[in-house]
């Protein structure tokens, strides 16, 4: 009997110490855990429970090899994480609620989850190309978001009041607005061909750092379908963001803008695009044209016959449309 006792007492304690072991079914991040970030204090190979929640410091993982973060959610205390170039699916920091940064991405990348997650001020997200989206609104004291290079379509900061910085590229993202976030001091959107709406009216912009080799202040460059940035003052913005396409203009309601659709009926032919000091336009029979810039207004009408030469030595540079009045045909025209 008092052997059985015995046996009984010491399958619970194999159990129970079973029990504070955290769940790490991959070996690559196991090791990692063990043998780089020296989470297992007491040497046993095994990652307890207390040795996890008592972690504090960061977590570099890229290009390790590592497919299943399961028993991450146990490190409720990790500061920083940096995981990429891994073949993982999913990712899940909701429960990491000690979490300060997260650097991630990877091709296979399916699923970010962040959570009610307070303490989260920095993310950055790249090369995840099939990641659709990121919710942001669990995340109250974000700071800065970097999207590079990803999937990712749309950006709601809503939530995000206290953000300081964004900064996006390679995104297929076509509107965004950051107007409801005072403490903004730099924005950068970078090869964005989708992009065609962007508010940045925050009440504040004369706070926005400089845009020099360190801090991006305002930059909007390789944004093909974006022609007007919504801003707090025109004069003030036109003076010092001047990192931006020369098709942008800055407008304080860009609700307001004309949008010129441009359409593949040509009657006319109209050349060089882009062009410098003249338009050249070559037509069957005699028609008027009309020249307008990207806020739709009309800055030179001719009637034409034939190929004619229109002098452009005084139209700035940026983007132009030409419609022949006596059709829907609108070409777009880039002045150099």
């Amino acid at each position: 009997m008092k052997s059985k006792l015995l046996l009984s007492a010491l399958t619970l304690t194999i159990m129970s110490s079973n029990a504070q072991n955290v769940n790490i079914p991959d070996a690559n991040f196991k090791s990692y855990l063990i043998n780089v970030a020296n989470v297992d204090t007491d040497l046993n190979n095994e990652i307890s429970v207390a040795e996890a929640q008592a972690y504090n410091g960061s977590l570099f993982m890229d290009n390790l090899g590592i497919s299943d973060l399961t028993g991450l959610e146990a490190f409720v205390n990790v500061n920083h994480i940096q995981i990429s170039s891994n073949p993982i699916t999913s990712i899940d920091v909701s429960p990491n609620t000690g979490l300060n940064t997260l650097l991630c991405g990877s091709a296979e990348l399916t699923s970010l989850a962040l959570g009610s997650n307070s303490a989260l001020r920095d993310i950055s997200v790249s090369n995840a190309s099939n990641l659709p989206s990121v919710d942001l609104s669990g995340c109250a004291d974000l700071r800065t978001i970097y999207y590079f290079n990803s999937a990712i379509n749309t950006l709601d900061v809503s939530n995000n009041l206290l953000l300081e910085a964004c900064a996006l590229g390679y995104c297929p993202i076509s509107s965004i607005d950051l107007s409801m976030c005072p403490n903004l001091i730099e924005v950068a959107v970078s090869n964005m061909p989708q992009l065609t709406s962007l508010n940045v009216a925050n009440g504040n912009n004369t706070s926005f750092t400089a845009y020099d080799a360190t801090t991006y202040g305002f930059a909007a460059e390789q944004c093909a379908n974006l022609f007007c940035v919504e801003v707090d003052d025109v004069a003030y913005s036109t003076a010092t963001w001047t990192e931006i396409d020369p098709t942008i203009s800055y407008s304080e309601d860009c609700a307001s803008f004309v949008g010129i659709a441009e359409t593949d009926e040509q009657p006319i032919l109209v050349y060089p695009n882009p062009f410098v000091s003249e338009l050249i336009i070559e037509t069957n029979e005699p028609t008027s044209i009309s020249v307008m810039n990207a806020m739709g207004e009309v800055v030179l009408s001719r009637t034409v016959n034939g190929r004619t030469g229109i002098d452009a030595t005084n139209l700035s540079a940026g983007i132009y449309f030409v419609r022949e009045e006596t059709s829907v045909a609108v070409m777009k025209l880039v002045k150099n």
